[in-house]
């Protein structure tokens, strides 16, 4: 784990057990939901994997202590680590030491995933090539083309082993190529960050719908890292498309927070207007739907986010009205 902020690495840790402790998957899902992260676009599987990638992610980004906040408001009765600095000379003697063993096992880490990518490809080529060899010899001549169902049927009996299993492997280089991703942004290595990004795009595509959205949402972090803007106001807009037809809700509101905070760092006002009035809108809609159905909290998540994009618009209108008397004042 690397620690840009100097964090201590027990309270950390520390941190970590607690919050597997304290949270059950739902709540996690919940306090993800508050710090405007996507738990589904965290790598790794259940609670602990979820929780451990939660603290690294916030650590590496100088956010710690926003977790902690919500922590102790959501838990006021345990006693949540404090957070102190390593001394300076630890800091600056990391910060210069090149090429660190660290760095090296997480370089060697994503040659393993290109070669685990390269032989699930050959691996699913393979196979598909043989399945349809046996399908064009043991079943008899038909003008009607199989359905992917038919196909996927006959592939378990023949072979015994269900497609899923692509998806299992997949599921987890696609997590962990978008972690590279991050890592190398950290970095600003901006190439070999747009690399992975795509490479677990294509994996998510072809094996992996699920993850497809958060994917995309990487893809585009990356574009707004190396400050292409259109590029990445298109990935995310593909991104909360694809949680659209996911039935992701949580994962597309949270998609056009990142819209409306890249329009209002470019000063496109209009923009960030019109998708606060849509993420309002969808908002408002599910936090209905959440309380006639009794899921009072989940309600109160989506209020308390139609509350922010609330505040976002408030604030934006005041600069979109200051920059227009100014405009007409020099005109």
């Amino acid at each position: 784990m690397t620690h840009e902020t100097g964090s201590d690495p027990k309270a950390l840790a520390q941190l970590r057990r607690e919050i597997v402790i304290r949270f059950n998957d739902s709540e996690l899902h919940s306090l993800c939901f508050d710090l405007g992260l996507n738990y589904d676009c965290l790598p790794g599987q259940g609670l602990e994997d979820k929780a451990r990638e939660l603290v690294e992610y916030l650590e590496r980004r100088s956010r710690i202590s926003d977790l902690i906040d919500i922590c102790r408001k959501e838990r006021p009765r345990t006693s949540w680590p404090d957070l102190f600095p390593q001394s300076l000379s630890e800091n600056i003697g990391r910060a210069f030491r090149p090429q660190s063993s660290e760095h090296l096992n997480e370089i060697n880490e994503i040659k393993r995933i290109y070669e685990e990518i390269n032989r699930l490809k050959e691996l699913s080529n393979l196979v598909s090539d043989r399945l349809n060899f046996l399908w064009d010899n043991l079943n008899p001549p038909s003008t009607s083309v199989p359905s992917e169902t038919q196909k996927s049927i006959f592939s378990d009996r023949i072979i015994g082993t269900p497609h899923c299993v692509f998806e299992e492997v997949s599921n987890n280089l696609v997590d962990r190529l978008n972690l590279a991703a991050d890592r190398h942004l950290e970095r600003m290595e901006f190439l070999q960050a747009q690399h992975c990004a795509e490479e677990a795009l294509q994996l998510a595509e072809r094996y992996e719908q699920r993850k497809k959205g958060c994917s995309l949402v990487w893809l585009a972090e990356v574009h707004r890292a190396q400050g292409h803007h259109r590029h990445a106001i298109e990935t995310y807009l593909k991104a909360a498309e694809s949680f659209e037809m996911q039935g992701n809700l949580r994962g597309r509101i949270i998609t056009l927070s990142y819209i409306i905070e890249l329009h209002r760092d470019h000063k496109e006002w209009e923009q960030v207007i019109e998708y606060c009035h849509k993420a309002m809108e969808l908002a408002h809609q599910h936090e209905e739907l959440s309380n006639g159905d009794g899921r009072f909290k989940e309600a109160q998540e989506y209020l308390d986010w139609q509350e922010r994009f609330k505040q976002a618009l408030e604030d934006v209108l005041k600069q979109y009205n200051a920059t227009s008397q100014a405009a007409r004042h020099n005109g």
